[in-house]
């Protein structure tokens, strides 16, 4: 795999010596330079996907412990996450208050300040922001809301020095919906960081084969409608097979009430929103999962459950066939019969134990030295 830098510099057509990624006189194992300040808006943590990345960065970050100075801003249990050089700066108020703006004149100063969400406070100097994916200026159910959300990925994404992506997916539609030129783009690595316990939980529990789970939100883009369909019509269900669906808020609820009524299929159980320790014992003892998505940034989901031996059965879109294919069952999203014949498929595997394979991901070490570098190539 490239580097960041090396990626940035072949989007720009041009050639960086690894002194000019330099920021002042700096640290061999280091592209911080030991005067720079830099400052990571933390206050995603404990959110779905970007939580996951703030706390992959946080974790890869304190084993590195890279010189310079380093601002920690987020709430109180950032507090316990910070090493030698690093400080925290406390910060009590939602990310998503007032469209990200409620802390616009409270962001801590900073030589380089990095944004972990599109939503933050519109500051353009010294900036760079991690963008996950475009799916709310398209997929947002209510018109004015794509219209407001495009408004303002499109001002995170242009007032930002550098633009992250965590897929090639991402990165196209960060080109064609926001309008960033390559050459401020850089594409970082991503990971989870459940499987080992879970894989431990999955030897001491009862695995049960006959339960299908889905992780994640419901939203139009999820297509779960048709995955609800899919498993009334399969074999899966008729054996006795349970389709589980777990991180729904109200809305998302209702709505899987709603297509079950409608479609008569019994077996579907709604878990809402739960904590962490809850949601690895889903994971732990899961048959199977499906993510059935028309439009993701990257599928946190499906990585999770492959590395700790669960069989996939996910759509064929980008990025997920960039990480499944050859791990998972893929389907079109689009067709109810195909997401069946692939729900049937995924069980049979799991009900004969078949040896799930997972791909390669990156160590928090890993994925940090990545972002390093990209720090440094961006305010190169």
């Amino acid at each position: 795999m490239s580097s960041a830098k090396e990626r940035l510099c072949q989007n720009c057509d041009m050639f960086l010596r690894p002194a000019d990624l330099a920021f002042g006189d700096r640290n061999q194992d280091s592209h911080v330079a030991s005067h720079t300040t830099v400052m990571i808006d933390c206050r995603w943590i404990g959110f779905t996907g970007i939580g996951k990345v703030t706390d992959l960065l946080l974790d890869g970050l304190h084993e590195l412990s890279p010189p310079g100075r380093w601002i920690l801003w987020g709430p109180e249990p950032i507090a316990e996450r910070c090493w030698p050089g690093a400080r925290w700066v406390m910060s009590s108020v939602s990310p998503l208050a007032w469209a990200g703006q409620r802390e616009l004149l409270r962001v801590p100063n900073a030589d380089q300040k990095l944004f972990l969400h599109a939503v933050r406070p519109m500051l353009g100097r010294n900036c760079d922001v991690l963008i996950h994916d475009t799916i709310p200026i398209r997929w947002d159910e209510r018109f004015s809301h794509r219209i407001a959300k495009r408004v303002l990925y499109t001002a995170s994404a242009r007032l930002a020095r550098s633009v992250f992506v965590q897929s090639s997916a991402t990165e196209k539609r960060v080109r064609a919906d926001l309008g960033v030129i390559p050459c401020r783009i850089v594409t970082l690595p991503s990971d989870s960081r459940r499987d080992g316990y879970i894989k431990d939980l999955r030897r001491k529990l009862s695995v049960d084969p006959l339960t299908m789970i889905y992780v994640g939100r419901v939203r139009p883009h999820k297509n779960i409608v048709r995955a609800l369909i899919a498993y009334g019509d399969s074999g899966f269900r008729r054996a006795g097979g349970k389709f589980v669906v777990v991180g729904a808020d109200r809305r998302g609820q209702d709505s899987i009430a709603s297509t079950v009524r409608r479609i008569g299929s019994d077996g579907v159980t709604i878990v809402p929103r739960c904590s962490d320790e809850e949601l690895e014992r889903i994971y732990a003892t899961a048959g199977l999962l499906i993510q059935p998505s028309l439009e993701e940034g990257y599928g946190f989901s499906v990585v999770e459950a492959l590395k700790v031996g669960i069989p996939v059965c996910c759509s064929d879109i980008d990025p997920m066939n960039e990480i499944a294919r050859g791990y998972a069952e893929l389907f079109d999203p689009w067709s109810i019969s195909s997401i069946t014949a692939a729900i049937d498929s995924t069980a049979r595997r799991a009900a004969d134990g078949v040896e799930v394979l997972a791909p390669p991901t990156p160590t928090p070490r890993e994925f940090a030295q990545e972002m390093l570098e990209a720090l440094a190539a961006a305010r190169s």
